[in-house]
């Protein structure tokens, strides 16, 4: 069978430039927002400590990506029945690296065009990987809701991808991983220092 192309489903197309768009410019104004105190922190601190882009952000993108898989569940049926469904499959998951792929270059647009000292406060190599970490967590959870193809309870699906990033935030990230890239991370540090952000 032939591979399914989603630019020729009228129902997929604009929805599919729409939600582009959409993912492009909530991640350029999430990262204007945060420049204006650049200088004093570290980017560490906007994209990974900072709750706006970690949770928010990243959630609200979960959604337009869930909507994008739920706008192609109606034909998987029948894809299915005509053993056509590996092709979806495939666009969704080309699809939702394109999503990634837009909203990484629109957090990094600002910063690249105009801040110089990105990683204040530690190591770049830690902070790179930090970064590479978090993005790759969020990816594999924006893979994993293709799976809401199959299940008869979609919602299912998207709560557990919210559910895997906010604990690797709040569990992984936030209570260990941090603190490896900066002391100013650490709470105790922090605490008995005066330190408040």
């Amino acid at each position: 069978m032939a591979d399914i192309d989603l630019e020729l489903l009228p129902q997929t197309k604009r929805f599919r430039r729409l939600s582009l768009a959409l993912i492009f410019i909530l991640s350029v104004a999430a990262s204007i927002y945060t420049l204006h105190a650049i200088k004093e922190r570290d980017i560490v601190y906007f994209f990974l400590y900072n709750n706006l882009l970690s949770l928010y952000l990243q959630t609200f993108i979960l959604l337009i990506i869930f909507g994008q898989i739920l706008k192609v569940r109606p034909i998987a049926v029948f894809l299915g029945i005509r053993q056509a469904e590996t092709g979806l499959v495939k666009k969704l998951l080309q699809l939702i690296l394109l999503d990634i792929l837009v909203m990484t270059v629109g957090l990094a647009l600002p910063y690249l065009l105009g801040v110089r000292h990105y990683f204040r406060w530690g190591s770049p190599a830690l902070g790179s990987l930090l970064l590479f970490l978090h993005l790759l967590c969020f990816a594999l959870c924006a893979f994993f809701m293709i799976l809401s193809l199959r299940v008869s309870h979609p919602w299912l699906i998207f709560i557990i991808a919210i559910a895997v990033i906010m604990l690797y935030h709040y569990n992984l990230e936030q209570s260990t991983l941090l603190s490896k890239y900066s002391i100013l991370f650490d709470p105790l540090y922090r605490a008995t220092h005066y330190i408040y952000f």
